[in-house]
């Protein structure tokens, strides 16, 4: 308690009691919580792998982890999310809030659902990029992820990925029509992934590949090479920034000792890794006779010990 003002042992001592405050307090973080829990959904669900065998959230060693650009672009998961999070429950705050009074509980509803309503609106507004080109594109990877042997369901996702090159087509169709309603956020016609897809005046476009498998009939399960290896390409790109991070800061592990290194220690590091020989014992056991002889070795002479070591590191160094 010595770590603690006066002021904070008084917070504490009027939160554990079972007065209204301390009441008010309790329902108030569990309210929280339940706002909490449902974020880290979100998160799990951004680190999660589009993999269909890994739909029950098995996949911590999956190299598709965190590459989720397929299931984004599918653009399900905003409805989802944002209605489990305006239908949140009262949860475990409820029996603390049975224990207010009514205008006090009533106040409390009313911030929880004003929150929940503006919470909403934000995930929404920050995500729904991904119903538009060019992430839209990515969507057509859906058949790609499958790797269950469930004939049927390889139907209805192929026939899901059909639906959504349709869907794309029209989203390219209008945009060329109607250049004046589309803005700098919605509509990125212009980027190279959508021009690469969609656009028939683009080096190597796949325009055809999706017009083709849009139109395609229900009996055709295998879209064409060119079209599923591009998307492939796209899809696994990393779409969190926790597991970019975690890149980075592995690559600066491997890097950080050479960039703090003196260009004596870094001259050593490389004569190290070159010459293999300096870890035999037999150069150990002779290194006195060789250096020793280093004038056959070059004809520069030098007066000091100072110059010997000078040259003996010019003749060593790679």
């Amino acid at each position: 308690m010595a770590e603690f003002t006066q002021k904070e042992v008084d917070m504490i001592k009027s939160v554990i009691t079972e007065g209204e405050q301390g009441t008010t307090f309790w329902a108030t973080a569990h309210i929280c919580s339940q706002l909490a829990d449902w974020g880290a959904s979100v998160s799990i669900f951004f680190h999660g792998c589009p993999l269909v065998s890994h739909s029950d959230g098995c996949c911590k060693k999956c190299p598709w982890k965190g590459r989720m650009a397929s299931k984004l672009a599918q653009g399900i998961w905003l409805d989802n999310f944002s209605n489990k999070l305006l239908n949140l429950p009262q949860g475990t705050a409820h029996p603390f809030l049975q224990k207010l009074g009514e205008s006090q509980r009533n106040c409390l509803l009313n911030s929880y659902n004003a929150c929940k309503m503006a919470m909403a609106q934000r995930f929404v507004q920050v995500f729904s990029f991904w119903r538009e080109l060019p992430w839209r594109l990515c969507a057509l990877g859906i058949c790609l992820f499958n790797d269950m042997d469930d004939m049927e369901l390889q139907r209805q996702y192929v026939q899901s990925s059909k639906a959504f090159a349709l869907d794309v087509i029209d989203l390219w169709n209008h945009m060329q029509t109607n250049p004046g309603q589309v803005s700098s956020g919605n509509g990125h016609v212009s980027f190279h992934m959508a021009r690469h897809f969609l656009d028939r005046l683009f080096p190597q476009s796949l325009v055809a590949y999706v017009i083709w498998w849009a139109s395609s009939s229900p009996v055709e399960l295998v879209m064409p090479h060119p079209l599923a290896q591009a998307l492939m390409k796209y899809c696994s790109a990393l779409t969190v920034m926790q597991q970019l991070e975690a890149q980075h800061h592995f690559l600066h592990q491997k890097v950080s000792i050479g960039r703090a290194s003196l260009p004596a220690s870094t001259c050593a590091f490389l004569r190290r890794r070159t010459n293999k020989d300096l870890a035999t014992p037999g150069l150990r056991d002779n290194l006195d006779r060789l250096l020793a002889d280093l004038s056959k070795l070059v004809a520069i002479k030098w007066d000091s010990r100072t110059d010997s070591c000078a040259v003996f590191v010019f003749c060593c160094v790679p």
